[in-house]
């Protein structure tokens, strides 16, 4: 949902192919023009609000919870196409129905509630320091200990 942090294009290369305004930009900026220095946007010929429009969105987070309220009402409204487990239904050309794949955050009951998301169990071993970081593998040291390396 959220273009700002370039995962999608690292390089800069899609953007400088479709927005060549913000060509000339340092690679760490190009994805968020708002915040390069006055001299990064004048090397690169962008003047904000007229070459180049002001960022639109300023809240990504408060956007992005009204983005996820928004398809919750939407699905609220049509319960019949959500199964027993959140999911959502779809009718296939042939007219059959079946379901398919739903972000757990999307996921209501009959009621219309968002479900109780279930940890996995990879995620319940990570909540409670078994994962594979530094306190988490065998033989490693415990809070408090000094390593046997």
């Amino acid at each position: 949902m959220s273009p700002e942090n370039g995962s999608q294009d690292a390089s800069g290369d899609y953007t400088r192919r479709w927005i060549p305004e913000l060509g000339l930009l340092p690679k760490t900026k190009i994805h968020q023009p708002w915040k390069a220095s006055e001299e990064d946007l004048r090397k690169a010929g962008v003047v904000l609000g007229e070459n180049y429009p002001h960022r639109i969105v300023t809240d990504l987070k408060a956007e992005r919870e009204k983005s996820v309220e928004a398809v919750l009402d939407m699905r609220r409204q049509h319960q019949q196409w959500n199964d027993d487990n959140g999911y959502d239904i779809i009718e296939l050309p042939s007219g059959e129905r079946t379901k398919v794949f739903t972000k757990k955050e999307y996921r209501i009951d009959k009621y219309g509630l968002v479900m109780e998301i279930q940890k996995s169990g990879r995620e319940k071993a990570k909540a409670r320091g078994g994962g594979r970081g530094r306190n988490g593998r065998k033989g490693g040291a415990k809070k408090g200990e000094k390593s046997r390396k």
